[in-house]
């Protein structure tokens, strides 16, 4: 992977707020980003139906299960929409 000048940035700002939002086009490897940069935390990709319906039907019980420590994948596509809001 190439070195991104953004990680330190991205930890730095993952020490002070408790939700970093990183957005950009298509396949431009936000999510190959976050994994190097975030390691030691679980991913949980909301587009998988049975993890995205355990954060839709329970969002406490889905927070409380996984922990402070992990990062959601918001997935490429509209699908997730719900979820943002």
């Amino acid at each position: 992977m190439i070195e991104r000048a953004l990680g330190p940035r991205l930890l730095e700002l993952a020490r002070w707020y408790p939700v970093v939002s990183l957005t950009g086009p298509r396949q431009s490897g936000k999510s190959t980003l976050a994994h190097h940069v975030f390691t030691g935390y679980d991913y949980v990709n909301l587009e998988d139906p049975a993890a995205r319906s355990r954060a839709l039907t329970d969002p406490t019980g889905f927070v409380e299960v996984h922990g402070i420590r992990e990062w959601l994948g918001r997935g490429e596509g509209p699908s997730m929409h719900r979820l943002d809001r």
